[in-house]
């Protein structure tokens, strides 16, 4: 899958969690500013494109067309959302964070338009 990334915007800072393997994950930040997991229905300030360890800087990828990893089934033009371990899901309740771009089922990495 190809996307086009001209004028993304990155921010960068220290990871709160260990955030090893959760690359294509919704990212949040914690009280200390520090990028955490996004939670069920959670705020999401973009996609972790860059993993690190406790401490270390992690980069999320705040707008754009972003790769997400699918926690279920989303439908290609569905608003989605965070689930409980920062994976992508069709919106429930909560906040809607981005439009996936096309189908999937769990697992798969699809391109999400952000808000």
């Amino acid at each position: 899958m190809a996307i086009y990334r001209e004028g993304v915007i990155h921010y960068a800072q220290p990871a709160g969690v260990n955030l090893t393997g959760k690359l294509f994950h919704f990212a949040a930040v914690d009280s200390s500013g520090n990028i955490v997991l996004s939670g069920a229905g959670g705020n999401v300030i973009g996609v972790i494109m860059e993993e690190a360890t406790i401490g270390n800087a992690a980069t999320v990828q705040v707008d754009g067309i972003a790769k997400v990893k699918t926690s279920g089934n989303v439908s290609a033009g569905a608003r989605v959302q965070s689930d409980a371990n920062g994976q992508c899901q069709s919106l429930q309740s909560g906040v809607a964070v981005g439009i996936a771009l096309t189908g999937a089922i769990a697992g798969d990495i699809i391109p999400v338009k952000m808000f």
